[in-house]
């Protein structure tokens, strides 16, 4: 997917073909929501991430892709990540 096809787009939609990268972005932006403890997100939230797109200088792909990913609804992020999980592991 390239900014141009994300540029138009109201949202993801669950049937695109995302790289490896890409899904590891997403991973990668849900791990940071979910490690912020009390605090509170300012950006990117959903009903921001397209007032403050305009202040920025360049438009980055990877903000254009965080940005779609919020604005889908709940069943595609599931859709999206459904054969997506990260295993950790340990040795003691």
């Amino acid at each position: 997917m390239t900014l141009e096809d994300l540029k138009y787009k109201s949202g993801l939609t669950g049937n695109e073909e995302l790289t490896k990268d890409e899904v590891e972005m997403i991973l990668e932006h849900e791990e940071e929501f979910a490690r912020r403890g009390s605090f509170s997100r300012v950006y990117p939230l959903v009903n921001n991430v397209q007032y403050y797109e305009k202040f920025f200088e360049v438009k980055r792909y990877q903000n254009s892709m965080i940005a779609a990913y919020l604005l889908a609804t709940d069943d595609v992020k599931g859709k999206i990540l459904k054969d997506y999980r990260r295993v950790y592991t340990s040795e003691v």
